[in-house]
C-alpha cells in the first residue's frame, strides 16, 4: 500500500523509556524494506536537565543513529517537522512519539506531529505499543531481568482518523493524532501492560 501511495510508513509509539526507539527498531525484520526508521527527536537543549548523561541526547549522536530533531514552539507543523514530511515523500519510514516526550500521565496527550506528517504525506500508519520499558533502571536494563518489546497494531490509513490535504487544518491534525493514540492504548491494554484508572487516566503496569 506504501509503494502504492509512493510514501514511506509512519510509525507511532507512545514513549515509556529512552530506550524506546531502539525497541521500536529492534523489533522490524531485518530484510524489511522498511528499514531504515528515522526517529523523531527533541533539540539538544531539551535534554540539559538530564545532567552529565544530556552529552549522550540529542546532536550528532543522535543524527549518527537517524534521530533528527522536530524544532518546537514553532506552531507551525510544516516548520517544526521538515526533515520527517521530506523522508516520507521519499518513501523512507519514520517514527514519531505521540506525546512528544516521556509523560508523567502516561497515554493522555497526543500532539498533532503524528496527524500532520500522516495529512500531508499520505503516508500509512502503523501504530507501536512499547511494553515493559516504563520505570526500567539501568540495573535492570543490563540485568536483562525485564521483558520489554514492541508490539504493533492493524495498518491504519490516514483519511480515515483526519483530513488529508495540502491546507492542513491543525485540530484535524490533533484529532487524528488522538485517534492514533487510542489505538496504541487498546494494544497496551491487551498486551496487560496498562490499565485504566477510575477517574479515566492510564498508568503502565511493570511486570
Amino acid at each position: 500500500m506504501a509503494k502504492e501511495r509512493g510514501v514511506g510508513i509512519l510509525f507511532v509509539s507512545n514513549h515509556t523509556n529512552e530506550i524506546d526507539p531502539f525497541v521500536v527498531g529492534l523489533n522490524v525484520p531485518r530484510r524489511a524494506p522498511i528499514i531504515p526508521i528515522y526517529a523523531v527527536a527533541r533539540v539538544k537543549e531539551r535534554y540539559k536537565h538530564y545532567g552529565t548523561a544530556s552529552m549522550f541526547f540529542g546532536g550528532r549522536l543522535f543524527w549518527a543513529g537517524g534521530s533528527y530533531p522536530a524544532l518546537q514552539g514553532l506552531r507551525d507543523y510544516s516548520k517544526a517537522l521538515p526533515f520527517h514530511e521530506t523522508v516520507l515523500k521519499r518513501g523512507r519510514s519514520v517514527l514519531i512519539f505521540l506525546e512528544g516526550g516521556i509523560s508523567d500521565a502516561p497515554l493522555t496527550i497526543a500532539k498533532g506531529g503524528a496527524g500532520y506528517l500522516a495529512a500531508k504525506t499520505r503516508a500509512i500508519i502503523l501504530p507501536v505499543a512499547v511494553c515493559g520499558a516504563s520505570n526500567l533502571p539501568a540495573r535492570e536494563l543490563f540485568a536483562g531481568k525485564r521483558r520489554f518489546f514492541a508490539s504493533y497494531g492493524k495498518p491504519i490509513l490516514p483519511e480515515s482518523i483526519c483530513k488529508v490535504s495540502n491546507d492542513i487544518d491543525p485540530e484535524s491534525c490533533k484529532d487524528g493524532s488522538r485517534r492514533i493514540l487510542e489505538s496504541i492504548r487498546a494494544i497496551l491494554v491487551s498486551e496487560g501492560y496498562a490499565t485504566e484508572n477510575q477517574d479515566g487516566t492510564y498508568r503502565y503496569i511493570v511486570r
